[in-house]
């Protein structure tokens, strides 16, 4: 699974390496993907004598993880061993939950502002009157 290396490479064309392979990452086991990578990041130093810059490596990484990264199961914190969110996932994650500052935890009064269940005072009548 070696790539010949070309003699002379420019940034666009490692970009289209890059964006080709993104585009493969889903279908090939990891050990396969984790060969990609190496072998791009091994390209790019050769031809341009550094790494990749780090949003570059974001993207290798994230052809690492393509399963987990594409999984939109909304229960895989509890499934998975070692479990992380994508960006977007974890954005979703921070819409949904409520988030108090310290000086706020007066919790009656904030279930009083948000109209939430069991904060309204009910008439009640002793049945004896």
């Amino acid at each position: 699974m070696t790539t010949t290396i070309p003699v002379y490479m420019t940034k666009e064309e490692w970009f289209e390496y890059l964006a080709f392979f993104e585009k493969l990452a889903i279908a090939l086991p990891p050990e396969t993907r984790k060969q990609y990578v190496e072998e791009l990041i091994d390209l790019h130093f050769v031809h341009f004598h550094k790494y990749p810059d780090s949003r570059n490596l974001q993207r290798l990484a994230d052809m690492l993880l393509v399963e987990q990264l594409k999984d939109p199961d909304p229960d895989k914190m509890t499934k998975e061993e070692y479990p992380f969110l994508s960006d977007r996932q974890e954005d979703k994650r921070k819409q949904r939950e409520m988030s108090m500052e310290s000086e706020t935890i007066d919790y009656m009064n904030v279930k009083y502002r948000m109209r939430l269940d069991s904060t309204f005072k009910k008439r009640t009548e002793n049945k004896d009157d």
